[in-house]
C-alpha cells in the first residue's frame, strides 16, 4: 500500500530484461520523470512487441504497448511528419518545413470588477422569484440546474440565488444547481442589472468564483485518481472559457491523475484596477 512506502523509492526499469536504470518515486505523487535515454529506449518499445516493465525487486508492474504504435503513427499524421526526421513513426529523409507550427496560445485579459454598490435591485427579496424563473429559461435540459427547474422533486428547495457585480451594468448570479455522491455544481449567469435580468449561462458544472474567474473541479469517482478541470474568465462583456482538461481515464496511476490532458489553453493576463 502506498502509506506503507518511504516518502522516496525507486523502482528499476527494464525493456525485453536489460534494465535501463532506476525511477525516483515521490511517495505522493506517484509520478517520476524519465531520463533521455529512458524515453528514448521507451518509444521505440512502445512501437513494437517489447515487454516493458518496473520492479521493485519483488514486484512487477508491465505497461502494455497494445495500441500505442497506432497513436504514434496518428500524431505524426496530424501533424505533418511522416516521411521526415522527426518522426515518431515513419521517418524519412525530408525536413520538417512543412511540419504544422505551434500556434500561438490565445491570450485574455481578466478584466477588473466593479466596487459593489450599497443597494441593487436583484437583492431585493420581491425580485427573487422572478429572476429564479428568468435563470431556469436558459436551462436547454430539465436536468441541467434540477435546483431551478423542479426544486421540490429534487429535495433542493429554494435555493438562494447570489448575486456578484461584475460591472456598471452586468450583475453574476449563482446558486447551487445540483449534488452527487462527490460533487457538485453551482449554475452561474450573466444577468443584467434590471429587471429584464436577460441571463446569459455560462455554466452548471461551477464549484467557485474567485478572482475574476469560475472554475470547475471534479473527480471521475470517488477515490480521487481522476479529476476534469474548467475555467472562464471575465473579459468585461462575458466570460471566456479559458482552461479545460482532465487527467484521462480512472485506472488508480497516481493520487489526483498522473498527468493533465489539456483540451483548451489560453494565456489570462489581468489588467489592473
Amino acid at each position: 500500500m502506498v502509506d506503507k512506502l518511504p516518502t522516496v523509492f525507486r523502482l528499476s526499469m527494464s525493456i525485453n530484461e536489460q534494465t535501463l536504470g532506476k525511477t525516483r518515486f515521490d511517495k505522493n505523487s506517484m509520478v517520476s520523470s524519465l531520463s533521455a535515454k529512458q524515453v528514448a529506449a521507451l518509444i521505440a518499445a512502445l512501437k513494437g512487441t517489447s515487454e516493458i516493465h518496473w520492479t521493485d525487486g519483488e514486484n512487477w508492474w508491465e505497461l502494455s504497448n497494445q495500441g500505442a504504435a497506432a497513436v504514434l503513427l496518428k500524431m505524426d499524421e496530424y501533424q505533418g511528419r511522416i516521411g521526415t526526421q522527426g518522426a515518431l513513426m515513419r521517418k524519412g529523409p525530408k525536413g520538417e518545413e512543412q511540419v504544422l507550427p505551434p500556434l500561438p496560445v490565445p491570450e485574455v485579459l481578466a478584466a477588473p470588477l466593479e466596487k459593489a454598490l450599497s443597494r441593487d435591485r436583484l437583492l431585493q427579496t420581491q425580485q427573487a422569484q422572478a429572476l429564479r424563473k428568468s435563470l431556469a429559461k436558459t436551462l436547454d435540459k430539465d436536468d441541467a440546474c434540477p435546483a431551478l427547474t423542479d426544486p421540490e422533486a429534487t429535495g433542493y428547495g429554494q435555493n438562494a440565488v447570489s448575486v456578484i457585480r461584475l460591472s456598471a451594468s452586468k450583475l453574476l448570479a449563482s446558486t447551487l444547481c445540483w449534488s452527487g455522491a462527490y460533487n457538485n455544481g453551482h449554475g452561474y449567469w450573466v444577468v443584467d442589472n434590471s429587471v429584464a435580468f436577460n441571463p446569459i449561462l455560462v455554466t452548471t458544472l461551477g464549484s467557485d468564483f474567485n478572482d475574476r474567474t469560475i472554475s470547475a473541479t471534479h473527480k471521475g469517482r470517488g477515490l480521487g485518481d481522476c479529476w476534469s478541470s474548467d475555467e472562464w474568465t471575465w473579459d468585461g462583456r462575458q466570460f471566456v472559457h479559458t482552461e479545460s482538461s482532465s487527467t484521462g481515464m480512472c485506472r488508480l496511476l497516481a493520487p489526483g491523475g498522473a498527468w493533465s490532458l489539456p483540451e483548451i489553453v489560453t494565456k489570462v493576463r489581468q489588467v489592473a484596477r
